[in-house]
């Protein structure tokens, strides 16, 4: 009680909120990234909040990701000694994220400060159900010990409940800055592009063998990623006689990412498990039509038949008729676009974003 009514003193003597948040560093490449890259960037002393970001991981070798995570344990304890934070804001995946999560927790309930957690693995619950009896009650003891998990949509909610029932779980889409500009079609050639790690959850095989079957003419693609399966993807497209109509740009970020999504017409994720990625409302705030895969919350975002289109994972000819219908019927491409561009600024602009995350962390606070 005593050490409660200090931090109430404290709080209200200096006027401002002081959140600690902890995950990926900057040059890890990702959709987590994205999002805790968009958190930094806004303007939280407005809000009366401080936040102060702590990196916890990198994806080089086993030693730097010894050694940053080991230093932000260091520096976490340190802020909690000098700073007392109101809270901890932790993003999270599965794995050795959780790992690394759990052990964040334990420091913050030494100092008795509310752990909230952003989820953002969509291999979480099948990552949860592969481990033994004995793993699975440390990560429903991690649950129950959070303020409250943040979650992307419904799917993962009832995931989370069905593993913890108790644990307040929050929904918070992805969003996104809505831009100035949007993309139009080109009369000489137009590009489909995929935005992503080139891994096999990704289901980029897939749209090479689609766009292989659907020929569209004036359509290149453009894979514009990096990843284990970048060779043998080359080496595929080579062999689908594909190969002469495939840019495959490396990973990219930043402006040249804005650049190449004014300049696309398409995006195309044929994925096995997400969320609800960042680059598909990216792609769509640009004006992109979308076809996309029944998995996770992308329904959520994307309505079949309205603003894109959506196909079962693994089902190449459907993904190649989807291809053929947006890349030929130009009547059908622009009321895409202009759905999809109205769909973000309805429901994903990143405004409404800050103020649900920061009303969160205030109920967390409230209620510890």
């Amino acid at each position: 009680m005593e050490d409660s009514i200090l931090k109430e003193l404290g709080r209200g003597l200096e006027g401002m909120l002081k959140v600690l948040m902890m995950g990926n560093r900057g040059d890890v490449k990702g959709g987590i990234t994205s999002v805790i890259q968009q958190i930094l960037k806004n303007d939280w002393q407005k809000e009366g909040i401080q936040l102060r970001f702590i990196p916890t991981y990198t994806d080089r070798n086993p030693a730097a990701k010894a050694a940053v995570f080991a230093e932000a344990c260091i520096q976490m304890n340190a802020w909690m000694l000098r700073e007392r934070p109101d809270l901890v804001y932790v993003h999270m995946s599965y794995r050795g994220s959780f790992v690394r999560a759990r052990a964040l927790q334990r420091i913050a309930r030494r100092f008795h400060v509310p752990f909230v957690m952003h989820l953002h693995g969509s291999e979480f619950e099948d990552w949860f159900h592969s481990l033994a009896s004995e793993k699975q009650a440390q990560v429903r003891e991690f649950l129950a010990n959070c303020s409250h998990v943040i979650v992307l949509g419904e799917h993962y909610k009832e995931s989370i409940r069905s593993i913890c029932p108790d644990v307040p779980v929050e929904i918070v889409h992805n969003a996104v800055k809505v831009p100035n500009r949007i993309t139009s079609l080109n009369e000489r050639e137009n590009r489909i592009l995929f935005l992503g790690v080139l891994i096999q959850r990704k289901g980029v095989e897939d749209l090479l063998r689609a766009f292989a079957k659907a020929k569209p003419e004036k359509w290149r693609l453009v894979l514009a990623g990096s990843g284990p399966e970048e060779e043998s993807l080359k080496k595929l497209a080579e062999n689908l006689g594909i190969g002469d109509r495939i840019d495959f740009s490396g990973w990219i970020d930043g402006q040249r990412k804005r650049e190449l999504l004014e300049s696309s017409q398409i995006l195309v994720l044929p994925s096995y498990n997400e969320g609800l990625p960042i680059a598909i409302l990216e792609a769509m705030s640009f004006g992109l039509p979308v076809i996309s895969t029944t998995v996770g919350d992308i329904p959520a975002c994307i309505r079949n038949g309205e603003n894109g289109i959506l196909v079962s994972p693994g089902d190449t000819d459907a993904l190649a008729r989807a291809l053929s219908v947006l890349t030929s019927d130009e009547k059908m491409w622009r009321k895409y676009s202009r759905n999809a561009r109205n769909t973000i600024e309805a429901d994903f602009d990143e405004n409404h974003f800050y103020r649900q995350i920061s009303a969160i962390w205030r109920k967390s606070i409230s209620e510890s």
